[in-house]
């Protein structure tokens, strides 16, 4: 049911507009590279960034997290950077009232920021970190539910 996802676009009962973009968000993630790491799935944000880090030689060219983060892909970097507030409960706004500086949004921020440090292959675009993730050079990433089919 996206009837909740509509609300921005409602005004008195009725709807001005249509939500194209309402997706589903996954965290895939390579069950070899965990198996080899001897690692499991993290269960809370800071086991996944000790988790990813583990993931993660860089002399190698192995990394523990992908998810596009060049500015030069605005759409797509903003697209994924949104959903890194969900594990804090994080909105955006409400209403009409951005909530940029709301400790969810904060924290979901430094979240990325601590990812981006120790797991991410900086620099990448967003075909090349999906043809690592293919190739299990990167053990994991967020990908919207429509792409899944792609990899």
């Amino acid at each position: 049911d996206l009837s909740s996802a509509h609300d921005a676009m409602r005004k008195d009962g009725h709807i001005y507009g249509l939500d194209m973009v309402t997706v589903a968000f996954g965290l895939l993630y390579n069950s070899q590279r965990y198996e080899e790491a001897g690692v499991t799935p993290a269960s809370s944000p800071e086991e996944w960034i000790a988790l990813s880090q583990t993931l993660t030689n860089r002399d190698e060219q192995k990394y523990g997290f992908f998810t596009n983060h060049l500015v030069s892909e605005a759409a797509d970097f903003w697209f994924q950077l949104e959903v890194w507030c969900m594990p804090y409960d994080g909105v955006w706004a409400e209403g009409k009232t951005p909530l940029l500086t709301s400790d969810p949004i904060l924290q979901g921020l430094s979240l990325f920021k601590q990812m981006y440090d120790v797991a991410m292959p900086q620099g990448t675009d967003g075909p090349t970190g999906q043809r690592l993730f293919g190739t299990g050079d990167v053990a994991q990433e967020f990908i919207v539910s429509a792409a899944v089919g792609s990899l």
